[in-house]
């Protein structure tokens, strides 16, 4: 069998493969950065409001500058303050060690947890993301969140209990009555 030729004889343009993976991988590396800038952006833009006095508006200003609601605007602004306090956090999405998904989960997990937590788990995922790299194997936005939900219990377990009692704590049932007589039926944090 010839090179770049499959069992059914079609041959593969090997070139041109080459050239579009190129491309992409190239695009992919430009996405990286590209997220990586729009977070010291919104921390810029956090930074003018809060010398305004007007911090607390943050999410509700980028909402409106991206065309977003305010919980995922508050979830970047999460995603920003989090990379930011960890060394070379940021500069991990500029090199791509970082993918906007894995910064994004990174927000959730870590956003709620001491900085001297963030600092330890950030520590095994540098190391993690590096042997990843050098192994050619990417890390799954949801395997990442398990491996993070999972080196926070570990660094932090007394934090973690009280975690879950504060946010059991917070649950609630509720209802919503509709149009049609029928009741839906809204439960958090159980």
């Amino acid at each position: 069998m010839a090179v770049g030729q499959g069992p059914s004889g079609v041959v593969l343009d090997v070139a041109a493969l080459t050239r579009v993976e190129l491309r992409l991988e190239v695009s992919a590396l430009e996405r990286c950065a590209g997220h990586g800038r729009r977070l010291r952006d919104v921390l810029e833009l956090d930074r003018v409001l809060t010398g305004a006095g007007v911090s607390f508006g943050t999410p509700a200003h980028l909402a409106l500058v991206e065309q977003s609601s305010e919980l995922t605007a508050g979830l970047l602004l999460t995603q920003a303050q989090v990379l930011a306090a960890l060394p070379g956090g940021l500069e991990a999405l500029d090199c791509a060690l970082l993918s906007p998904e894995q910064a994004a989960v990174l927000g959730r997990v870590l956003g709620s947890v001491a900085l001297t937590v963030r600092l330890a788990v950030w520590e095994l995922l540098v190391a993690r993301l590096l042997t990843g790299a050098e192994q050619g194997l990417v890390l799954a936005p949801a395997r990442l969140g398990e491996l993070l939900r999972g080196w926070v219990l570990t660094v932090d377990p007394d934090g973690a209990a009280g975690r879950r009692r504060a946010a059991q704590a917070g649950g609630s049932v509720d209802y919503r009555r509709r149009e049609d007589g029928l009741a839906d039926i809204f439960a958090t944090g159980l």
